[in-house]
């Protein structure tokens, strides 16, 4: 090789096939489902099982490798003594997006999303013109922008990727760093670059975590506040999810 690592050498990495569980049905988001489920089965070709929701307690979830959750409500199983959560310790890895993130955080998984500074009400400002209404509404509201997010590249999940990322946020939750794991994509002050944003939503997205990874046990969480794939047309997360699947879910010992 006249560059980069020699063929045959210990930094060529051979993949395994992993096998992969995608939960669905009752209380998860059918869109992001079928988006999910359309890339893995038209884009890849790749197995992917689905399991409904309600039948999840009888699942052996030893079978598989990696666990993909969509936007959805997944109760107890995300708990502290939940099925899913004893998995990842034992080695299993969780994808999840978007809300799945406040049921993570809500349990102790290692991340918290962050909130608003309260500001204490001046003597008039509780003083509202009724005219303005609508336009007082919509201060904390993001129906969906694009905002600028910094990646390190040197994990994984960011692997092939630029130093930036151009995510669509279509709700206003961002997460504190966290401590326990790896800040992938991080949004800073001034990131938005297109679109509306509310001014009290906009004071407070900013310097937090969008996209990463919790390590806990042998396993490991690996989270989406956005959604990378929305409705299939945004190609440019499509890498970040095969990343979490092929690299992060081949298990520890394989890391670039």
């Amino acid at each position: 090789m006249d560059k980069g690592a020699d063929f045959g050498s210990s930094d060529v990495k051979t993949l395994r096939p992993v096998k992969v569980a995608m939960l669905t049905g009752d209380g998860t988001s059918s869109l992001q489902a079928g988006a999910t489920w359309h890339y893995f089965d038209r884009d890849l070709g790749y197995p992917v099982t689905l399991i409904n929701v309600r039948d999840a307690g009888g699942v052996n979830w030893s079978r598989f490798d990696v666990v993909v959750l969509p936007d959805g409500s997944y109760g107890n199983l995300l708990g502290k003594e939940g099925a899913l959560r004893k998995w990842v310790e034992q080695g299993g890895y969780l994808i999840g997006f978007e809300g799945v993130l406040e049921q993570l955080a809500s349990n102790d998984w290692g991340i918290k999303e962050r909130q608003p500074a309260e500001a204490k009400p001046g003597t008039y400002d509780l003083i509202k013109t009724y005219g303005n209404r609508e336009r007082d509404g919509i201060k904390e509201y993001n129906p969906g922008s694009i905002y600028r997010l910094e990646m390190d590249t040197t994990h994984p999940l960011a692997f092939g990727y630029p130093k930036t990322y151009f995510t669509l946020k279509g709700d206003t939750r961002v997460y504190d760093f966290t401590a326990r794991g790896w800040n992938v994509g991080v949004m800073k002050k001034d990131a938005q670059v297109a679109g509306f944003t509310g001014s009290k939503a906009l004071e407070n997205m900013k310097d937090g975590v969008i996209f990463g990874e919790l390590p806990m046990g042998r396993g490991s969480a690996i989270f989406f506040a956005d959604d990378i794939m929305f409705r299939n047309f945004w190609q440019n997360g499509k890498l970040m999810l095969a990343n979490a699947v092929f690299f992060i879910g081949q298990g520890r010992g394989y890391r670039l």
